[in-house]
């Protein structure tokens, strides 16, 4: 992703620089979970940058404003990546849609990519450890999930703790596959229904470590 106008200065460390290491940058909905699962994994030659909420401004639209500013305060080079991670959970309900259409105008405007899920982040961390969804509710919400994913962790779950001994890289490349294979719409903005976007980001993470 080649970024013309002027910025101010790299984004990363200069051996990072040096070591042509990708960098993919994540705005994300989550305070917590998102930034500690990526803490907590290793990557080569990629290094993984999160903008996750701090101030309790979530919406999409400041999510999105999160990576509009670190494009304009940053130079990024070829080959790296800005992504944005939501959650559906209220935001597509109807008096929310038009919001969040917005948000993603705005963030294909600075090719920023979507990873999105339905209903939230905790779908993808269940499809390290579960091999579907089907041990969720019809139309399950946020609640529903996490209280699933407790259940299935020896120690359960807790979004400012992540047990990321549960998560390791080998799961994610699991989860990467069971998620797309309940993907109906690989070109679609986000899962109409369960399911996450998450894994088409680890994809990508993935495939730019080759």
């Amino acid at each position: 992703m080649a970024l013309t106008s002027r910025k101010k200065r790299p984004l990363g460390r200069q051996e990072l620089q040096e070591r042509d290491d990708r960098i993919f940058l994540v705005a994300s909905e989550d305070c917590y979970a998102v930034k500690q699962y990526f803490d907590g994994l290793k990557f080569r030659r990629v290094k993984v940058v999160t903008l996750p909420t701090e101030d309790n401004n979530s919406s999409p639209q400041h999510v999105v404003d999160r990576l509009k500013a670190a494009v304009a305060r940053y130079d990024f080079g070829e080959g790296n990546q800005l992504w944005f991670a939501l959650d559906t959970d209220h935001w597509v309900r109807p008096n929310h849609i038009p919001a969040w259409v917005g948000a993603f105008k705005q963030a294909k405007q600075i090719d920023a990519r979507p990873a999105i899920s339905n209903p939230c982040f905790e779908v993808w961390l269940l499809l390290h450890v579960a091999k579907d969804l089907s041990e969720l509710p019809d139309a399950p919400n946020a609640e529903s999930v996490v209280t699933l994913l407790r259940r299935l962790l020896p120690n359960g779950y807790s979004k400012i703790n992540v047990p990321m001994e549960h998560f390791p890289r080998e799961r994610a490349e699991l989860a990467i596959g069971r998620a797309g294979k309940m993907d109906p719409n690989p070109k679609g903005d986000w899962p109409k229904s369960a399911g996450t976007h998450f894994y088409r980001l680890m994809k990508a993470i993935f495939e730019s470590e080759r």
